[in-house]
């Protein structure tokens, strides 16, 4: 990937207004009939800068994400949204930093899973989707997050005016960043109320302009196509309209069933892809066999099953990726771990979580994977 000047551009420039919803444009048919769409290329240099700030380069991971060998052609091809999460997720954890070093304010490892852990204890979605808010307005330090009950509608609406941005953002970098926040927060509401919502969401609002998405896009479909509803252009603020049908929607989730806190990611990106019935085929099985491991310890075979392949095309699979379920299986474990670890979970917590039979065994893991005990890096 080349390497890219930062244009000069409005700093997060959004202002609180009502709720409003002029120039609907519907992009459903498009974005069913082409299935998962990819996401503005705006998006790619800010997050550069922001992977560059923490000594990564993030060509390097997008060549991991969309599964490249190296050598091949480093200019910026279209990115699916799911892999725009899973990219999202791997610097998450390359960062320590929730907010991939987009914020001033840094999220530490487990924001997203703590915040999600308290709203899961509400009764009903109205009461879970005032917790989330109120979560993330609190690690945030300032109101960002908004629920409102208009006429028929439930509204999740965000507002980012005077958001802690470490560099400036041009407005179609802005509007492209906060159109995939909505599909973010959709889907962790998703997941939250262990049901799919989709059939409950009305509208989408956002600040874009019709004739901006028009010119950028041309005949290619970004993040906007990702939703099967009407969507506002030119609207006052960034929001997810629901029926309000959906606020008594009972919680089904408890908290000791969400995703591992870095497992999130991968979970936002995995459900994207059943949302929109992807074959299988089209989803790297590397990236499937990490989502599945973060998730919970299973074995190949375990695997194999929920993939639904036999143990010996499971395992071919994986050598025609250049990789072996072993190479795969400690890579996610050492991800675990250290997320764990960064949480100030002690060792032999952390070695039973993650199967191992005595913390001992862990302890020569983690070594050999990082050159540094579980107890330095704990402390560290």
């Amino acid at each position: 990937m080349t390497k890219q000047v930062m244009k000069e551009g409005q700093l997060w420039p959004i202002s609180w207004y009502c709720v409003d919803m002029p120039n609907y444009g519907n992009h459903s048919g498009l974005a069913n009939s082409l299935g998962i769409p990819c996401v503005d290329s705006s998006l790619f240099e800010p997050l550069a800068k922001a992977a560059w700030s923490s000594g990564i380069d993030l060509a390097v991971l997008l060549r991991e994400t969309r599964r490249q060998r190296p050598g091949e052609s480093d200019e910026l091809e279209p990115v699916l949204v799911s892999d725009y999460f899973r990219l999202l997720g791997k610097l998450a954890d390359l960062t320590s930093d929730e907010t991939v070093r987009m914020s001033k304010r840094p999220l530490l490892p487990g924001a997203f899973h703590f915040v999600l852990s308290q709203a899961v204890a509400s009764d009903r979605f109205d009461r879970m989707l005032g917790k989330i808010a109120n979560g993330f307005n609190l690690l945030h330090g300032r109101v960002y997050n908004h629920v409102i009950t208009q006429g028929n509608n439930l509204i999740y609406a965000i507002d980012n005016k005077n958001f802690p941005s470490p560099f400036e953002l041009t407005a179609r970098q802005l509007h492209s960043f906060l159109e995939c926040i909505a599909i973010l927060m959709h889907t962790l509401f998703g997941i939250c109320a262990n049901t799919n919502i989709d059939s409950y969401l009305c509208k989408v609002t956002t600040k874009r302009r019709l004739s901006n998405f028009r010119k950028h896009t041309g005949n290619r479909l970004n993040q906007l196509a990702y939703w099967g509803v009407p969507t506002a252009y030119g609207s006052k603020n960034y929001a997810l309209i629901y029926d309000y049908s959906i606020a008594s929607l009972p919680v089904k989730l408890r908290a000791g069933d969400l995703p591992e806190p870095n497992a999130i990611f991968g979970e936002v990106a995995t459900l994207i892809e059943c949302n929109h019935r992807v074959s299988p085929a089209n989803v790297p099985i590397v990236d499937r066999v990490i989502d599945l491991i973060l998730k919970q310890t299973v074995s190949a075979n375990e695997l194999a099953s929920q993939l639904n392949l036999s143990s010996r095309t499971f395992r071919r699979r994986l050598a025609e990726s250049n990789t072996s379920f072993q190479q795969v299986r400690q890579k996610a474990l050492n991800a675990r771990a250290k997320r764990l670890l960064s949480q100030d979970h002690l060792v032999g917590e952390v070695a039973e979580k993650l199967d191992y039979s005595d913390e001992r065994s862990f302890r020569r893991a983690f070594f050999r994977w990082n050159k540094i005990s579980p107890s330095k890096f704990r402390s560290g």
